[in-house]
């Protein structure tokens, strides 16, 4: 039997995404987790074109240390502060921050950079079991979080579980659990980070396409 294609592949999660977030932007793109996150889930993202093409044209890739996106979360976007009013630790840092993240001028530091991509939906292919749920909810603190099933559960229990810690299952292109929406609690450094880690992603995709 052949293996099934790419295109096959990413039909079919396109499919079941659009299935569990029906207002999932057209424009979306699918992409692999980064690995630190836990490997096999297929992320599904839009990238902020205005700032893609700022930091395309600045050379700036992503940017993953998260003390300086602690910092730069501590700045507003777009509005000029003080570098007085900064702590010792944070003037520090700011002078090792990635080119074009801030405009320094005058005495004042502006912050430039922002998230590049939005994540709607961490995907998981594979059985659903209590055992992906698990794998699923790592992604609990960033985006929607689903299961695209093998096969037809045939444990209902596991169905109630995924119900009831947000994970949306799939098969094919059914909805059997919808995803819990996920809304951002607050803003920290650690999710401004996934986004980051994420658009390393994206980048690379662009590039392997690019030379196929």
């Amino acid at each position: 039997m052949l293996a099934p294609t790419a295109a096959a592949i990413s039909d079919a999660l396109l499919a079941a995404a659009r299935a569990l977030v029906p207002d999932l932007p057209e424009h979306a793109v699918a992409v692999p987790a980064p690995a630190s996150y836990g490997r096999g889930a297929t992320l599904f993202v839009t990238v902020d074109q205005v700032e893609h093409t700022r930091r395309q044209r600045a050379g700036l890739r992503a940017i993953t240390r998260i003390e300086h996106l602690g910092l730069l979360l501590g700045l507003p976007a777009w509005e000029p502060v003080p570098v007085g009013s900064l702590d010792r630790r944070d003037q520090q840092l700011l002078r090792h921050l990635p080119a074009a993240a801030v405009h320094v001028e005058a005495g004042h530091v502006t912050r430039t950079a922002v998230r590049p991509v939005t994540v709607h939906l961490a995907l998981l292919p594979g059985t659903a079991t209590r055992t992906t749920i698990e794998r699923a909810t790592a992604y609990a603190p960033f985006c929607a979080r689903a299961i695209l099933a093998a096969a037809l559960p045939r444990d209902k229990g596991v169905l109630a579980e995924a119900d009831f810690w947000g994970v949306g299952v799939a098969y094919r292109s059914e909805t059997l659990v919808p995803p819990t929406p996920w809304r951002p609690q607050r803003h920290t450094a650690a999710g401004w980070l996934f986004t980051e880690n994420v658009y390393e992603q994206v980048l690379a995709q662009r590039v392997a396409t690019q030379e196929a």
